[in-house]
């Protein structure tokens, strides 16, 4: 989503694509680490075995794949017909990006109905993480004097791909915890049903 939100913005695609990669590469340590610290402050399970699943799926197989077919395009198309149909993989990765968030959120409509009121609770300290992001990045960017290309990739690869990507882990590693309507009572005073 970041690669093809660069693209159409016409940002510098290559540093997109490292900071990408580079990212994707340190979630495949970063997330299960910190899962564990945050959750163990709050005394819950970690699916870690779960966890490190849903990375590879999300994470490392389509790296993976992509890698593939990119050489596969390559030895297909050659060099000129590869590069000639370059424009469009941005287009298919937003629409692709897109269909994937319909239907994590379409899998799970009834829940985000049910819990409506926690969705608005979440969209404000998203909203201010993306404020204060793109903040940031601006002033860091004057700074630092880098060009529009260069400030779009970052702005983009900074403040946006993390969403999709936490969404998939978190529906593929905590899809029990994430479906679960009530608490187990450790005691049968402390339930309130």
């Amino acid at each position: 989503m970041a690669i093809g939100y660069t693209g159409l913005a016409k940002g510098d695609l290559e540093l997109a694509t490292v900071v990408v990669a580079v990212s994707f590469v340190l979630a495949i340590v970063a997330v299960p680490l910190w899962m564990t610290l945050f959750a163990g402050r709050y005394a819950v399970a970690v699916p870690i075995g779960d966890l490190i699943n849903s990375i590879l799926t999300v994470l490392v197989a389509p790296m993976v794949l992509g890698y593939v077919a990119r050489r596969a395009l390559l030895r297909w198309l050659g060099n000129a017909r590869f590069a000639a149909i370059g424009p469009l993989f941005p287009a298919l990765s937003l629409l692709g990006m897109y269909s994937i968030v319909f239907l994590i959120f379409f899998a799970k409509a009834t829940m985000i109905l049910d819990r409506w009121q926690t969705v608005a609770i979440l969209l404000v300290p998203n909203a201010i993480f993306i404020a204060l992001s793109l903040a940031v990045l601006t002033w860091l960017d004057h700074r630092l004097h880098l060009g529009y290309a260069e400030h779009m990739t970052i702005a983009f690869t900074a403040t946006g791909k993390n969403n999709g990507t936490a969404i998939a882990i978190a529906t593929t590693a905590f899809s029990p915890m994430v479906r679960s309507r009530r608490r187990p009572c450790r005691s049968s005073r402390s339930c309130s049903w």
